[in-house]
């Protein structure tokens, strides 16, 4: 019954809104614009979305235990994915975690914290490219603030989440101490999710370098999109575009 109600309130979601961004549109001049586009463009455009997901797949089998054959982690990704575009709030990452979970036998709370680690450094490297898609451009201050903010929240949240990778012996002894051993296990489950990323010193900066990897291939879809449509905009607006945008 409660996913019953998720899923009929997510389509409620979705439903209003879409209702608001194609209110009042000329559908004319909105077929005319298609009607001008290549068919190689979708094409492509799906491609390097699909390339996206396996990079996506890749840098989480580095942030989950040793083992986890990408395939799995693949899969768990596009699930989650897919979830995403039907739930509210992101409940998709839950979706994913219960996924690879299940399919590798680990624990959630473990898979949860890692994907809180990748969004860490997705929010980082994301206002990180809005930062440098608004420079230099006439953009109002709310959206350079926005930039500036991000890197500062980011850049904090995943300072907090190295120490505690690297000072994991200091801490462990705290939470084996709990009273309740269901709790003991929840929570060094996650916190292990946690410390993964300080298996050793190259980890973070493999982490980084693939997230980079994965907002520069989702600029190129943004690229492409806005070249089918021959928008006049700067050639920083992709990064502009897609950092507002997640």
């Amino acid at each position: 019954m409660k996913n019953k109600v998720f899923l009929v309130l997510g389509w409620l979601i979705s439903l209003i809104f879409l209702y608001f961004a194609l209110h009042g549109l000329s559908w004319s001049l909105v077929i005319a614009s298609f009607a001008k586009v290549s068919f190689l463009t979708p094409i492509l455009m799906i491609g390097t979305y699909c390339l996206g997901f396996v990079i996506r797949a890749l840098r989480w089998k580095f942030l989950l235990p040793h083992g986890i054959p990408i395939a799995d982690s693949l899969g768990a990704v596009v699930l989650g994915y897919a979830a995403n575009n039907i739930l509210p709030a992101r409940l998709g990452e839950l979706v994913r975690a219960q996924a690879i979970g299940r399919k590798c036998e680990i624990s959630r709370s473990l898979a949860l914290a890692s994907i809180f680690v990748e969004r860490i450094f997705d929010g980082l490297v994301m206002t990180g490219l809005l930062y440098l898609g608004i420079r230099g451009q006439d953009i109002p201050n709310w959206a350079l603030s926005v930039g500036v903010l991000g890197l500062s929240i980011f850049g904090g949240a995943l300072c907090l989440v190295l120490i505690l990778a690297f000072t994991r012996s200091l801490w462990e002894a705290k939470i084996k101490a709990f009273p309740s051993s269901k709790l003991n296990n929840i929570l060094g489950q996650f916190a292990k999710g946690f410390t993964l990323i300080g298996r050793n010193a190259q980890l973070p900066f493999t982490i980084l370098g693939l997230t980079i990897l994965v907002w520069l291939v989702e600029c190129i879809m943004f690229y492409v999109a806005i070249q089918s449509f021959d928008i006049k905009v700067p050639t920083t607006a992709p990064l502009f575009v897609m950092g507002l945008v997640n």
